[in-house]
């Protein structure tokens, strides 16, 4: 397959199956023994389906961006933006009903037409950040100056 044909491949799997949420097109676009890597687990198919479908549970109206795309032989890559309301428990995070907006990396790996291989990197502590589950050192900071100078001004 050509580069471009395998950037409208990736294209259509990111609108369709992902912002779309046609599930069952799915299987139309991975390979049966595609590997999804992401946060240092593979997962095959059947995990890579119900961890997207638990995705669009958790962020009905989550959409990801296509900013950039580009390819190259049989590997395609995509920076990403995602965004979304999170309004339902995932991984022992209660819903919060906060909007949320995460930059992301993909790069996809195609053979006969189908994606075979995927590597997904997105912003998982800006993530926890967002729904308000960790704070960063700076907010961290911030917050002892602001203490500190509100005692010294009573």
């Amino acid at each position: 397959m050509s580069s471009a044909t395998n950037k409208a491949i990736v294209r259509r799997f990111i609108d369709q199956v992902l912002n779309r949420k046609q599930l069952d097109l799915f299987d139309e676009f991975l390979l049966d023994d595609a590997r999804i890597h992401r946060s240092g687990q593979a997962l095959g198919q059947g995990s890579a389906r119900a961890w997207i479908s638990s995705c669009a549970v958790t962020f009905p109206d989550g959409q990801h961006l296509i900013e950039d795309c580009f390819a190259e032989a049989d590997r395609v890559v995509a920076r990403t933006r995602f965004a979304g309301t999170y309004t339902t428990d995932l991984s022992d995070i209660p819903g919060t009903g906060r909007w949320i907006s995460l930059p992301g990396i993909a790069i996809f790996r195609l053979e006969n037409a189908r994606i075979v291989e995927a590597w997904l990197m997105h912003d998982d502590l800006g993530l926890l950040r967002q729904l308000g589950v960790v704070s960063s050192p700076l907010e961290k900071v911030i917050r002892q100056i602001y203490q500190r100078n509100k005692g010294e001004n009573k």
